[in-house]
Formats: structure tokens, C-alpha cells, sequence
């Protein structure tokens, strides 16, 4: 099977060609998501092709900084690796760089077996690329799902690490009987506390329109992600949040949990084919048990609600938190870095 692979600018894929593709990054690796990435002048964004007789079907994203410092903590090699120092002039990543996740996207079209060929022929044109610009390749948050990906960078001899894992619940039906049936009897006596208590102090987590309620969350998420030694200001937060909102259009939703008509916190998401996936959460800061519950709720209880009212039986909370997660019902699911 013969594959030929390149180098190319984002812009030079036709639209169609890249939107026939899929990726298990689902939204994330969407060619609206990745665009708005790709107008970051810090970053250079580059694609590698594969084709098999002049049709596409493999694109791997290759990226890049243009600047002396790392634009992006998220995606800063050194801070992420122990002993792996990489200056960002050193640095190509593979995969990607959205929303902590590295994916490829395929033609739905090509057989399990071929998806490894097609990888594989991608991951050694990047590794060729990052040799002849004098780079060190990575490829970071790289989920365990992700089995042609990983399969080439082990190939290409690049080493893994381990990563924080993303935190994900799997239950049989849409039903919120099922997600609590599905659960351990300890984890079950936590939810159901969870619920008693959101019971007594009148708690309601509701959906609510995402751009209606952006201004108002955008303080509460910038707390949490200061608290996480991730700061971003409130203006920033909204500006992000309603570029996402025009991508995800009415796959994105938003929950809004409030008591005594005072909101408590916000939680944002989008629907996939097979799954939801959690993107930001803020919750008013304070010690009480209503604040506590409103997290609680926003974190698990609404977003697997929202799911089942969707038909979907499988939630993506993404990193870190993992305690209350797990408690919960949420699985870790294997994340690593790669490293040349």
C-alpha cells in the first residue's frame, strides 16, 4: 500500500477534503476549532498530509512557536516532563495543541490495519521535518484511544510519560438509573448524598443559553483557574468562551446552578456523536455546604443528566479534580507525553 505524505499550510487543504476526515478528538480536531487556533500569530500550524492516490486521507497537526517564550503553559515540554528541558525554538509538537488533547484525523473510509500505515507514514515526516529544522519532537496528551498515533510515535522511537489522566464516565443506557446502578455501592452512597443534600438546600442546576450566561460565569471561571495556578482574566474567559460558543453552535450548552434565585456557578460542555465533553466550570467562591453542592452538581450530576437527555452514555470531565470525580464514577483513562 502505497502512501505519499507532506508539509503544507493549514490553508492549502481544501475545506472539504479536511471536513471529510474524522478524529477521535471529535470537536476539538473540528476544522472550525482548529482555525481559530491557527490565527495565533505566536504559533506557526503546519499539516501533515498523507495521501494514497492524490486522496487525502490522513492529516496530522504539527505546531510550533514563533516566540522566545512557551505561549501556552499547558504545552510547555519541560514543565510537563521531568528532565525533559526544551526551549520553545527546539520544540515541534505533533498531534496538536487543542484543549490538552493530541489526535490525527483519518478517512473514515480506511481500513484499522491501513490507519497504522497511514500514522506511521505522518509521525516519520514530522520526525524528518523536526531533524532538518535542528527540532526535538513531542506529541503531548496523547489519550491511550489514540492507538495508531501512539503505535507510530512508539515506532519512531519516541519515549512515553505519563500524563494526568482524563476522567471519564461509561454507563449502559441514558438514563440516570443506569449511571447510578453503574456505580460502586460506596460511590453510590456519595451521589446519593449528593443529591439529599441539593434536595434540602433547594439547589437547581438548569440549562441555560451559553451566550446569556458568559459574562456572568466568566469571574467564577477565572477564580478556579487562578486557583489552579492557571490565570486568566474574566474579560479574556469571555472572549473565549463566546468564540467557542459560535464554533459549537447547539452542540455547546451551558448549565447554570442557582438557589434562591442566586446563581452559585456555571458549566460549560458540548455534545458529541458518542459523548459529552466538559470544557470550563466556575463556581462562586465559599465554605458552605451550597457552594460545595453547586460544584458537585455542575462537576457530574448535571452533565450526565444533559447526557442522557441526549441519548449519550458516556461523559469526558477531562483533567485534574480527580478525586471528586472518581468518587463519582469516573474512570481514569491513560494519558502520556512523547518525547523524541
Amino acid at each position: 500500500m502505497s502512501f505519499r505524505s507532506e508539509i503544507t499550510f493549514p490553508s492549502a487543504v481544501p475545506p472539504h477534503q479536511f471536513d471529510a476526515l474524522s478524529s477521535r478528538g471529535g470537536i476539538s480536531f473540528s476544522r472550525r476549532r482548529l482555525e481559530w487556533l491557527w490565527k495565533d500569530s505566536r504559533w506557526t500550524d503546519l499539516l501533515i498530509t498523507v495521501k494514497r492516490h492524490e486522496k487525502l486521507v490522513g492529516v496530522l497537526p504539527c505546531s510550533f512557536p514563533r516566540i522566545p517564550a512557551w505561549p501556552d503553559e499547558d504545552y510547555n515540554v519541560g514543565n510537563l516532563i521531568a528532565g525533559q528541558d526544551c526551549a520553545p525554538a527546539s520544540a515541534c509538537l505533533l498531534g496538536g495543541r487543542c484543549d490538552a488533547r493530541a489526535s490525527m484525523l483519518f478517512d473514515p473510509a480506511v481500513p484499522d490495519r491501513q490507519r497504522r500505515l497511514v500514522a506511521a507514514c505522518a509521525v516519520e515526516t514530522g520526525a524528518n521535518f523536526a531533524e532538518s529544522t535542528f527540532r526535538r519532537c513531542a506529541a503531548l496528551y496523547v489519550s491511550a484511544e489514540e492507538t495508531e498515533l501512539s503505535a507510530a510515535l512508539r515506532a519512531s522511537r519516541m519515549t512515553p510519560h505519563p500524563a494526568p489522566p482524563r476522567s471519564v464516565i461509561r454507563w449502559a443506557a441514558p438514563t440516570v438509573d443506569s449511571y447510578l446502578g453503574s456505580l460502586k455501592a460506596s460511590h453510590r452512597q456519595v451521589v446519593r448524598r449528593d443529591w439529599r443534600l441539593r434536595n434540602s438546600l433547594g439547589l437547581q442546576t438548569t440549562m441555560v443559553g451559553w451566550h446569556d450566561s458568559v459574562d456572568d460565569a466568566a469571574p467564577m471561571i477565572s477564580d478556579v483557574l487562578i486557583k489552579h495556578g492557571r490565570g486568566s482574566h474574566p474579560r479574556l474567559v469571555s472572549m473565549r468562551l463566546n468564540r467557542l460558543g459560535g464554533i459549537l453552535g447547539k452542540d455547546g450548552f451551558a448549565l447554570r446552578s442557582a438557589a434562591g434565585g442566586k446563581a452559585l456557578g456555571y458549566a460549560f460542555g458540548w455534545y458529541e456523536r458518542d459523548k459529552v465533553t466538559m470544557y470550563e466550570i466556575g463556581v462562586r467562591p465559599g465554605p458552605s455546604p451550597l457552594h460545595r453542592c453547586s460544584y458537585y452538581d455542575l462537576l457530574v450530576h448535571a452533565p450526565v443528566a444533559a447526557a442522557c437527555a441526549r441519548g449519550i452514555t458516556a461523559l469526558d470531565l477531562g483533567l485534574f479534580a480527580v478525586t471528586p470525580k472518581r468518587l463519582r464514577g469516573a474512570v481514569p483513562e491513560l494519558m502520556q507525553h512523547w518525547t523524541s
